[in-house]
């Protein structure tokens, strides 16, 4: 009977500890979940992706003086490169010209031109308005291009029209013409651009032909490629001079002639004192871009040639340091 007795209360003791423990697991609050960190990223920057440039010259008004066929200049602006304003064509005008009017004045910079010919320089002028023959400038005169896709810089200068000049007897055509706001990443960063230092200075010559304002000794050094010097044809027994006096002494590096026409030998002396002559060059006929080296020091210049055949000067240029 006494073991009976002990063996119950061993077991409601161990029935009580049981439900203890049972207890005491299900008040315990777990542990609390480790939540990672969040590491802050910082956000980009916008990227400044540049707007694309709007062509000013696309759709807008243009004029020619002549066109050939149907090669209107209204293809030149079109934005199609397949169609094209050609003016090969007769007219009674010194020069073809092709004029677009922008709509507005704007500050005008890269020129981006896709001939499909031209046959000679050309110049480019530009006006606010058209109220008179003076409002126009010429801002750049070019030399024929080697190539038939040539981009320049106009320099940020304001106009509302941009015309073309090209000379009658030289076949001129243009797929298209695209004109831009000046933007000085256009720029080369070329600030070292040597300067023609005979651009502008007193040029003469008691020889023009027929005594034409067309053709005087100044035409040579005026800085546009569409005008010339001309003596005329003359004879043989005549020497035909023209007179270069820079206005004051220079180490002169290299001359450069662009001919209309040369049919005859010439040559080209200086001097410092316009009495003392060295002769620095001898030159050959029918070669019309002539690039002449030198190591000078002169104020004045004197190109010579018999009469007899024909020959005038588009522009003489000089300077002081060789290009590059």
């Amino acid at each position: 009977m006494n073991k009976r007795i002990v063996l119950f209360v061993l077991m409601m003791v161990m029935l009580l500890c049981s439900c203890q423990n049972n207890k005491e697991k299900g008040d315990k609050t777990p542990d609390a979940t480790l939540t990672p960190a969040v590491t802050e990223t910082e956000t980009p920057s916008p990227t400044n992706t540049p707007k694309p440039r709007e062509n000013l010259a696309l759709g807008k008004k243009v004029e020619a003086d002549v066109h050939e066929l149907d090669y209107i200049p209204e293809n030149a602006v079109d934005g199609d490169y397949s169609t094209r304003w050609s003016g090969l064509a007769p007219t009674d005008l010194p020069y073809h010209y092709l004029m677009i009017d922008l709509g507005e004045v704007y500050a005008l910079g890269k020129v981006c031109i896709d001939w499909e010919a031209i046959g000679h320089s050309y110049r480019i002028s530009c006006a606010k308005k058209l109220d008179s023959d003076d409002d126009w400038e010429v801002v750049t005169t070019r030399l024929k291009p080697d190539d038939t896709y040539e981009e320049f810089n106009l320099g940020g200068i304001e106009a509302r029209y941009i015309k073309l000049e090209f000379a009658t007897n030289a076949f001129c055509s243009i797929y298209e013409i695209e004109i831009y706001e000046y933007d000085e990443d256009d720029e080369n960063g070329d600030n070292n651009s040597r300067q023609n230092l005979a651009l502008g200075k007193t040029a003469t010559s008691e020889f023009v032909e027929n005594g034409s304002e067309k053709f005087q000794a100044g035409m040579a050094v005026d800085g546009d490629l569409l005008t010339r010097w001309s003596p005329g044809s003359g004879n043989e027994k005549d020497l035909f001079t023209w007179h270069l006096d820079l206005g004051e002494v220079y180490d002169i590096k290299e001359i450069v002639i662009y001919f209309e026409s040369c049919n005859t030998e010439y040559t080209i002396s200086v001097s410092e004192d316009n009495q003392n002559w060295t002769q620095v060059y001898e030159g050959e006929p029918l070669e019309l871009e002539v690039s002449i080296k030198l190591n000078e020091k002169a104020r004045y210049v004197l190109f010579s040639r018999p009469g007899g055949d024909w020959g005038s000067i588009y522009e003489f240029m000089v300077y002081d340091r060789l290009e590059g």
